[in-house]
């Protein structure tokens, strides 16, 4: 959630694909992390202060310099609970247990592949026109 009375005229929702926008607020929320037990019960002013050029397998995109600028008190207009149901909150992967092994169901009689058959008895090759008088011919 992003508030800006000025630039938004409230809250608004930010959401990126980018992989470079995901790095700039993955730092951005680990600065905020290390500074907000020195800050209690404010909110942090995020900046962005400029852009870097990143090359990628999609060319050059521009990743965002987010900043830390100063801590305020929190408007009146921004509630202090969260706009999802906690049953909305994605809580990580689900655990998996040790996969075990299945051994495969025995195939039912219908589906067993019928016994090969037997293969035709071996024949003597054809014989040549003629062939046959050679045998009773006299040289």
């Amino acid at each position: 959630m992003v508030y800006s009375r000025k630039f938004f005229g409230g809250t608004v929702e930010l959401a990126s694909a980018s992989i470079h926008m995901g790095n700039a607020m993955r730092e951005i929320y680990a600065a905020y992390e290390a500074e907000r037990a020195s800050h209690p019960g404010q909110l942090s002013v995020i900046a962005c202060t400029g852009s870097e050029p990143m090359k990628d397998r999609y060319g050059v995109n521009y990743r965002p310099k987010l900043a830390i600028v100063k801590w305020v008190e929190r408007p009146a207009e921004l509630a202090d609970e969260s706009p999802v149901e906690p049953s909305e909150v994605w809580q990580g992967a689900p655990v998996r247990s040790q996969a075990a092994h299945v051994p495969p169901p025995a195939p039912s009689p219908a589906s067993r592949p019928a016994a090969p058959a037997q293969p035709p008895a071996p024949q003597a090759p054809p014989q040549p026109a003629g062939a046959a008088d050679l045998d009773t011919a006299e040289f």
